[in-house]
């Protein structure tokens, strides 16, 4: 099943046991670290077998081989040492090899016969511990193994111990070699094959919450990522903009689907590219209709601001591509949460959305109808004209003023 998922290339790299080099360098880094506790472990059990084993009897060992034991409980204890830096863990399981080849020397040259029985456990212990139980890259184990059998083979060549036993025990050793090489292997390209999957998986997440976070605010999108379920909140302040195309239906009716397509499109493109510049929120399109939030969902102090420069904004760029719309914006309090499961939608609800649908839908081509409530908040920074009062269908008689630009202040000169 995972070979599928996988293109021919990287299943090629995979059995050649070698990615590019960046992609080589990570799975490295990440296989130094999910084995480095192991490796800590070993370290601590071989120091502390080197300690007991400079204090026990050895009946079959010249007098030397104590300062051999102390030697190399020493240098496990640096390997540990090394081990918890981060910048020389990378050399502690390489380190531990050499120091199961200096053993297999160490032991050779000190042993005053070749006992098939305790060398085979010997050498069972460290190859595990090496290719097992560390889980050693492939070139490692082989470069491990042929070194112990190279080591064992001189050293019994040296003291001329090539009895029944040496022979037993050396053929035990290169068996063993193969079979443990052969584990390695396997290890490391199972190894290799989830590190892809891993990373594969990882980039998919990262597309869904790009594709996410182009229909959700951001904070939302990361939000669902992290705790998916409902999202619902309100909101105590917030501005609410409708802007609608006029003329659309009619134009809409007389010409084909790609020049309708194509206006909404070439015009919606232009309102996004718009959005940057202010703090405020796309929470959808509806046909010819384009709706825009401020102060959520993330507070903002100057949502009524942000929102009604950006309708001037979105007013100029309509009349600049030859549309006339017409825009409505209320500000006050509102429910926002998400919809769906398939394709999500962040919408909002409650009176200030209603009435700022209806001062778009009574606003004059090319006005932008505004509220008293909105009026209030940007009396000292913004030209209106009104108020006229209309009857709002489902609101009633409400005063509704018509923003006109900012205000021009004036410097004064000495």
């Amino acid at each position: 099943m995972q070979d599928e998922t996988l293109s021919p290339a990287q299943i090629r790299s995979v059995r050649k046991l070698r990615f590019e080099p960046e992609l080589e360098r990570a799975f490295a880094e990440q296989h130094t670290a999910s084995n480095i506790g192991r490796v800590r472990i070993v370290f601590s059990f071989l120091a502390l077998f080197g300690l007991l084993g400079i204090f026990a009897k050895k009946q079959n060992a010249d007098s030397g081989i104590a300062m051999v034991d102390l030697s190399f409980t020493v240098f496990l204890a640096v390997l540990l040492g090394m081990a918890f830096v981060h910048r020389l863990r990378h050399f502690a399981a390489p380190s531990l090899a050499i120091a199961a080849v200096l053993s297999q020397i160490a032991v050779g040259l000190t042993s005053k016969t070749a006992q098939a029985a305790q060398g085979i456990m010997i050498n069972l212990l460290y190859l595990i511990i090496i290719v097992a139980t560390l889980q050693a890259r492939f070139r490692m184990a082989l470069l491990v193994c042929s070194a112990m059998i190279l080591a064992r083979a001189w050293t019994f060549s040296y003291r001329g111990m090539w009895d029944e036993a040496a022979t037993l025990l050396f053929v035990f050793l290169v068996t063993e070699s193969i079979f443990l090489c052969l584990a390695s292997y396997l290890n490391e390209v199972r190894d290799r094959k989830s590190f892809l999957l891993e990373r594969s998986l990882i980039a998919e997440k990262e597309k869904t919450r790009g594709l996410i976070r182009n229909v959700l605010p951001p904070s939302i999108a990361d939000r669902l990522a992290v705790s998916p379920g409902v999202i619902a909140q309100h909101h105590d302040a917030a501005t609410v903009l409708f802007c609608d195309i006029i003329g659309f239906t009619t134009f809409a009716a007389s010409k084909p689907p790609e020049t309708v397509v194509g206006l909404l499109n070439d015009l919606f493109s232009r309102f996004d590219s718009l959005l940057p510049r202010f703090d405020v929120v796309k929470i959808k399109t509806v046909g010819d209709c384009y709706m825009v939030a401020g102060g959520i969902p993330d507070r903002c102090d100057s949502h009524v601001t942000q929102v009604a420069d950006l309708a001037l904004e979105l007013r100029g760029t309509a009349n600049a591509a030859g549309v006339d719309v017409r825009i409505g914006c209320h500000t006050g309090p509102v429910i926002a949460g998400v919809l769906g499961t398939e394709r999500l939608m962040y919408d909002l609800w409650g009176p200030t959305v209603n009435l700022a649908s209806r001062l778009e839908s009574s606003a004059m081509p090319g006005t932008i109808a505004v509220s008293s409530d909105v009026r209030d908040a940007l009396a000292e920074t913004h030209d209106f004209s009104g108020p006229v009062e209309l009857e709002l269908k489902g609101v009633g008689p409400t005063a509704v003023w018509s923003l006109d630009r900012r205000k021009i202040i004036g410097l004064a000169l000495d």
